[in-house]
């Protein structure tokens, strides 16, 4: 959901992966949910700001609250004080919300890493026994990385690399350790293994991922 304040918010709106209790919406069937990831939006003047949430809103008549206790909201105007709390209501819709989907692979030039795009951000990927959480600052970069077993559990690949004096060997069979890292939250990088380079004029696939992902 996207929150439009009138005036500029200059600081305390927390920004990036969420965990506090001070941002929260009070759905229609009386549950409270809060945000796991706050962003300022782009070009707003920090105006805008996008709370996503790990499960649909649903529909009906929901509240949203922001309390001065934890979040003292700086603006033009003043600060929100300790006391204070903003709530503003607003009705859900009936759209689920759908599985993340790739939108783009691209093999750069060193034959060595594959990018995946998404359609929108990875807020964590089944990485096996236990999710494996992706991160972002607040200006939008990312860093959090993946094993080799993280990343197999969330995408299945195919594809073959060579290795000099080897012949060629499949793609998921020579993957780095750290096998992917994400630059942003869109985006997850693929390292094959040092030394090997994803086969000229061969054909691969990616199918997934088994993510959890933002609006």
């Amino acid at each position: 959901m996207r929150i439009e304040f009138a005036e500029t918010v200059y600081a305390n709106m927390p920004a990036s992966r969420y965990t506090g209790a001070g941002n929260s919406v009070t759905r229609a069937d009386g549950a409270t949910i809060r945000p796991v990831y706050v962003q300022k939006v782009a070009d707003t003047d920090g105006t805008a700001w996008d709370l996503t949430f790990a499960e649909d809103l649903g529909a009906g008549a929901h509240t949203v609250s922001i309390n001065g206790a934890q979040h003292a909201l700086t603006t033009s105007v003043g600060n929100l004080a300790n006391t204070d709390v903003i709530t503003a209501s607003f009705t859900g819709t009936t759209t689920q919300r759908t599985a993340p989907r790739v939108t783009d692979v691209e093999v750069d030039e060193a034959r060595d890493t594959i990018a995946i795009s998404f359609d929108r951000k990875i807020g964590s990927v089944a990485g096996g026994a236990a999710a494996a959480p992706l991160s972002e600052t607040p200006g939008g970069t990312g860093g959090s990385t993946l094993t080799r077993d993280q990343l197999l559990a969330a995408v299945d690949l195919s594809g073959a690399v060579e290795r000099a004096g080897h012949g060629s060997s499949s793609l998921e069979g020579n993957l780095e350790d750290v096998a992917a890292y994400a630059p942003d939250l869109r985006t997850v990088v693929i390292k094959v293994e040092k030394g090997t380079l994803l086969k000229a004029a061969s054909r691969g696939s990616v199918m997934g991922p088994r993510a959890t992902g933002t609006r």
